[in-house]
């Protein structure tokens, strides 16, 4: 334990400094917290919820076998097994590669989106998200992944879609959007289909972040589009049956691992998300109204607690 606090203080400390010494400064404290964080990862052995289930499926890819696991993953892992220089320790190699990969993209994100990259990273580690990363090999790498696509949404439009004109106007407005724009909403796509094929739940996002992407906050009937929110959040947990056979059918692979399509609530990431609430409804005014980006954040946190509460019995919904 006195290892892990030791280890979680000094990465805090090098996080503190990013930002406040100048660039060279914040380069070295960047590449300490990467060294740190990747020296953890490679180096652990059987630390971790999944370690031993994520070696039974490397012993099942080696072998031939059947497994559930995504295929873009699958490939991954037969390839750097397949590789002569660390036959006997392929396994080992294999989580310190996904490891080190994930460190690289979550560090390179959390410094390129927050404001406050030390409280921002002191939030990641001491809210066990590092250490998380141990048991879902597969989420946490496209968990930064996903995050990366995002860059390609919260941009200004840099043609703005008028609704009252007329048809053909309107049509050659399409036009005009879709030039200026469908390359950056094309990427965002590719990018989390790239990441669905590491861990297929990254798929919800699509939806869930072009949403989040509208400015609703700057229409006339907000307050409709609240109540209309309202009552979808409800019908989803009138009818959790229907939509859990429809989300078994898309994610066939949940029906076979036991204990997945078990509904579980998780009171944990219930309470986080509501904070959060809470507190950017008190700064709401003078932090997000009128910031796009902000707004995003916002609204991707409602939906996170939206679907914890309604969506419990979604399969696997805390690491959504």
């Amino acid at each position: 334990m006195l290892l892990y606090g030791s280890f979680t203080a000094i990465t805090i400390l090098l996080g503190l400094v990013v930002g406040k010494k100048g660039k060279i400064a914040d380069r070295i404290a960047l590449t300490g917290i990467f060294l740190l964080l990747s020296m953890f990862s490679l180096l652990r052995v059987n630390i971790g919820n999944d370690y031993g289930r994520y070696n039974q499926i490397f012993h099942e890819l080696r072998h031939d076998g059947y497994v559930i696991t995504e295929p873009l993953f699958n490939r991954v892992v037969e390839w750097i097994m397949k590789q002569p220089l660390w036959y006997d320790h392929a396994y080992e190699v294999v989580f310190g590669v996904f490891g080190v990969v994930t460190v690289a993209l979550t560090v390179k994100i959390l410094y390129d989106y927050s404001d406050h990259f030390g409280i921002t990273f002191f939030l990641y580690m001491t809210l066990g998200l590092y250490f998380q990363s141990f048991s879902t090999v597969r989420y946490y790498l496209a968990l930064p992944i996903c995050l990366y696509a995002v860059r390609f949404l919260c941009v200004e439009p840099k043609i703005q879609l008028v609704s009252c004109v007329p048809s053909k106007a309107k049509k050659r407005k399409w036009k005009e959007w879709l030039s200026a724009n469908g390359q950056s909403y094309a990427l965002f796509l590719l990018i989390i289909l790239f990441a669905s094929g590491f861990h297929k739940s990254a798929l919800i996002v699509i939806p869930m972040y072009l949403v989040a992407r509208l400015p609703w906050d700057e229409w006339k009937h907000k307050k409709l589009v609240i109540a209309i929110f309202l009552l979808l959040c409800v019908q989803f947990l009138v009818f959790q049956n229907f939509y859990k056979e429809i989300m078994l059918r898309i994610y066939w692979s949940y029906e076979e691992e036991e204990g997945l399509t078990q509904a579980t609530i998780s009171y944990a990431n219930i309470a986080r998300a509501l904070i959060t609430f809470v507190w950017s409804l008190l700064v709401y005014p003078k932090v997000i109204r009128g910031n796009k980006r902000n707004r995003f954040w916002f609204t991707c946190n409602v939906f996170a607690l939206a679907l914890y509460t309604f969506g419990y019995y979604v399969p696997i919904v805390s690491r959504i």
